[in-house]
């Protein structure tokens, strides 16, 4: 995930605040199904990196879908590039 949503001031962006919210706890998800999960978080950019199985299948294949559904909702501030990659 990279980059803000913008479409508040900072502090007041509900829709960064829901990808993010949905993305960290995705993270949490993930690293009770592997062991060598490598994540960065910083500010605007989150990248996530692990051995996949069918648990973490399903779970990205539900944060795929809930940021989805943001994107389809808040088209002017939310993009998706791609897919679930393995």
């Amino acid at each position: 995930m990279k980059g803000h949503a913008d479409y508040a001031k900072r502090g007041q962006d509900i829709v960064c605040a829901s990808a993010s919210a949905v993305a960290l706890f995705t993270i949490k998800l993930l690293k009770r199904q592997v062991d060598g999960l490598f994540e960065k978080v910083e500010p605007g950019d989150l990248q996530v990196m692990f051995e996949p199985n069918g648990a973490t299948d399903d779970i990205m294949r539900t944060f795929h879908l809930f940021m989805k559904q943001l994107a389809d909702q808040y088209p002017k501030h939310i993009k998706i590039f791609g897919g679930i990659r393995h």
